[in-house]
């Protein structure tokens, strides 16, 4: 599940969230939320599990317990989150920022 654009759908997905073992949350470093996010999930032996877009800010899934590698683009740019652990019944909450200090915005 891929939202949270606006206030409602925030609150929507909150609702769901305990149907889920991992969240990500995709900001920029002032703080912007961020959408349209390529985001790639692969498990430890390097299988690729997920390779989608997220359509607003927040990433929600259920994925077998393990380790698993995250790779999430905007505007070109990647940031990972390695060895992400997932576990049963326990909610693995991660954030991914982008520093666009200097960048003008039509960049962006």
């Amino acid at each position: 599940m891929s939202g949270g654009v606006g206030v409602d759908e925030r609150g929507q997905m909150i609702k769901q969230l305990k149907n889920y073992d991992l969240k990500l949350s995709f900001a920029d470093r002032a703080g912007e939320y961020l959408s349209d996010v390529k985001v790639v999930i692969n498990d430890e032996h390097g299988k690729e599990i997920v390779n989608t877009a997220s359509n607003g800010p927040w990433f929600f899934i259920e994925l077998p317990s393990g380790k698993y590698h995250v790779k999430a683009t905007f505007n070109n740019r990647t940031e990972e989150i390695k060895d992400v652990q997932i576990s049963d019944g326990r909610l693995a909450a991660r954030l991914l920022h982008w520093d666009f200090a200097g960048l003008q915005m039509s960049q962006r």
